[in-house]
């Protein structure tokens, strides 16, 4: 990556970046895949998603400050990203018509 990104100042932006908008979008697909693939009534489970979709994002906000290697965070924030949309795109098409 560009030295001037990964200065003190861009390094820290760059990981609020990941943990603000890229934790909200990594717990509601968390919630998602939780609502969908739970065994529950449909109300239990999409209350049960959203719940547990807050320690989810406690844990990637954390994560990306704790983590000391730029390029491993943003690879675990991606295949994240992927594995759970995937999951999501998944299970809806599998449930079509």
């Amino acid at each position: 990556m560009n030295k001037a990104i990964l200065s003190k100042g861009g390094g820290i932006l760059l990981r609020a970046v990941i943990a603000i908008p890229g934790g909200y979008a990594v717990a509601a697909l968390a919630a998602c895949c939780l609502a969908l693939w739970l065994p529950l009534e449909p109300a239990d489970a999409v209350a049960t998603g959203q719940m547990a979709s807050f320690a989810v994002f406690a844990l990637v906000a954390l994560t990306s400050f704790a983590v000391r290697d730029l390029g491993r965070l943003l690879a675990g924030f991606m295949a994240g990203i992927v594995l759970l949309g995937g999951g999501v795109a998944i299970t809806l098409w599998a449930n079509l018509p």
